[in-house]
C-alpha cells in the first residue's frame, strides 16, 4: 500500500473511531439523565445517531479501499451499499439536531421534518433493493484509483438527489442558527465554514468519479469529519447553555412552589397546602384510618398589634410558629390558616392523643415571647379539636369557639 493510501486509511479510521466515541458518550448521556421524549433527550440522541451514521459511513469508505486492496469485490459492494445507506441517515440526524438547537422551531418544522425523514429512510433502503429497481443495476463494481465505477440502476435517479436535498436543507438550518450567533459566535463561524466544506467535498468526489477532477483519494470523508467536529462544538456549547437556562427556570419554579406551600411570614405550611393535603388524605384513606385537626387561635392578639405595633405582632407570630413546630410529633403538619389562626393536622391520632398534643401546644405557645415596650409580650391560645372528616375544619372551628366561650387558653372538642 502506498504512503498516501496509508495516511488516507489512518485518517478514515481515526475519524470513524472519534465519531463512534461521540455516539457512545452522547447516547449514554441521553439515556442516563432523561426518561421522556423531550428536547433535552432528543438533542443528545440525535447527535448520537448522527455520530453513529457518520462512523458507519467513514468505516465503509475505508473498508471499500481495503476490500479492493485484498481483491474482494463482493465485500467492497457490501461496504459501498452501507456507505450509501448511512449518508442520508447521517444528514437527516444532523438536520434534526440543528432544528432542535433552534429553540422553538421544532414543532413548526414538524411536517417538513417528517417528510424529510421518510425520504432519508427511503434513500437508505434503495441501495439494498435488488436490480433493476435498486441503486445498483448489477453487482459489478470496479474500483480504480480509489474511484468507484458502478452500474447504476433506476433507483439512482431517486437516491442521488436526496443528499443534495439534505445538504440544502442543512445549509438553511445552520444559517438560521448562525444568524443568531449570540455568545458562541466562534463556534458557529467555524461550523459554517465546515458546512461549506461538507457541501463541496461530495461534489468533488462525484466529479472525480466521472473523471473530470483527478485526486488520489476521495475527499468527502474529510467534509464529514470536519463538520462532525464543528457540530460537536456547537452542540456542546448550545446544549450547555440550554441546560443552564433550564436550571434557572427550574429554580424559579421551585421558588414559586415553595411560596405556594409555605407562609411568607412564619414559614409554616400555607393554607392552600394543608387544605389540599387534607382533601388528599380523605380521598386516599381506608376505613380504619384515623386523624385529627386542631384549630388554634391566639387569645387577644389584636391587643399586641394595637399596643406595640404590627412589627412586634409579626415577630411574635414567628416565635409562636417556631414553638408550634417544636411541640409537634414527627409526621404532624402545621400551617398558618390566616392572621393569628393556625391549623394542625395529626395523622393517625385519636381524640385522647390529639387533646394531649393540644395541651402541649398551648404550653409551648405561652412560652413564645417578643420584647416590646420594655417588656416581654406573650399571649395564650385556644384550641379546637375535631376528628378527620369531610367537615373537620368547620367542626374544629366550632370547637375553638367553645374553648373561647369557656374562658380561653384551653382546648375543647369531642
Amino acid at each position: 500500500m502506498e504512503l498516501i493510501d496509508y495516511f488516507y486509511m489512518n485518517a478514515l479510521f481515526s475519524t470513524a473511531w472519534l465519531c463512534t466515541a461521540a455516539f457512545l458518550v452522547a447516547g449514554l448521556f441521553a439515556f442516563m439523565r432523561y426518561r421522556q421524549l423531550d428536547r433535552y433527550f432528543m438533542l443528545p440522541t440525535s447527535y448520537a445517531l448522527a455520530s453513529l451514521a457518520a462512523a458507519v459511513y467513514l468505516l465503509s469508505v475505508a473498508m471499500i479501499r481495503l476490500a479492493y486492496h485484498f481483491e474482494q469485490p463482493n465485500d467492497a459492494l457490501v461496504y459501498y451499499r452501507l456507505a450509501l445507506a448511512a449518508a442520508p441517515l447521517c444528514g437527516f440526524a444532523y438536520i434534526f439536531m440543528h432544528v432542535l438547537l433552534l429553540e422553538g422551531e421544532t414543532w413548526r418544522w414538524r411536517r417538513s421534518l417528517a417528510i424529510l425523514g421518510g425520504v432519508s429512510v427511503l434513500a437508505a433502503v434503495l441501495p439494498w433493493l435488488p436490480a433493476p429497481v435498486g441503486v445498483l443495476a448489477s453487482p459489478e463494481m470496479i474500483i480504480m484509483d480509489n474511484a468507484i465505477r458502478a452500474d447504476y440502476g433506476p433507483g439512482a435517479l431517486l437516491y442521488f438527489p436526496v443528499p443534495l436535498l439534505l445538504v440544502g436543507y442543512l445549509t438553511v438550518t445552520v444559517l438560521r442558527g448562525a444568524l443568531r450567533l449570540g455568545r458562541y459566535r466562534p463556534f458557529w463561524t467555524i461550523h459554517c465554514i465546515a458546512l461549506v466544506i461538507l457541501a463541496a467535498t461530495p461534489m468533488i468526489d462525484m466529479l472525480r468519479e466521472a473523471g473530470i477532477i483527478l485526486f488520489d483519494s476521495p475527499v468527502s470523508w474529510a467534509g464529514f469529519a470536519l463538520f462532525h467536529l464543528s457540530a460537536a462544538g456547537v452542540f456542546a456549547t448550545t446544549y450547555a447553555d440550554l441546560l443552564e437556562r433550564n436550571e434557572v427556570h427550574n429554580r424559579e419554579i421551585r421558588r414559586l412552589n415553595n411560596e405556594l406551600i409555605h407562609d411568607d411570614l412564619t414559614r409554616l405550611h400555607s393554607r392552600r397546602y394543608i387544605d389540599a393535603m387534607i382533601h388528599e388524605r380523605l380521598a386516599a384513606r381506608k376505613g380504619g384510618d384515623r386523624g385529627a385537626l386542631l384549630f388554634i387561635d391566639l387569645d387577644d392578639f389584636k391587643t399586641v398589634n394595637d399596643l406595640h405595633g404590627h412589627q412586634a405582632g409579626d415577630a411574635l407570630l414567628v416565635s409562636i410558629a417556631r414553638q408550634i413546630e417544636s411541640a409537634l410529633r414527627q409526621g404532624d403538619v402545621a400551617a398558618r390558616w390566616g392572621g393569628d389562626e393556625f391549623l394542625v393536622f395529626l395523622p393517625g391520632t385519636d381524640q385522647a392523643a390529639a387533646m394531649q398534643v393540644a395541651e402541649r401546644l398551648g404550653s409551648a405557645i405561652r412560652e413564645a415571647s417578643v420584647h416590646a415596650g420594655g417588656q416581654d409580650v406573650r399571649v395564650t391560645a385556644s384550641v379546637g379539636y375535631a376528628p378527620l372528616t369531610e367537615d373537620a375544619v368547620a367542626a374544629a372551628d366550632l370547637a375553638l369557639f367553645q374553648a373561647k366561650s369557656d374562658g380561653k387558653d384551653r382546648a375543647a372538642g369531642g
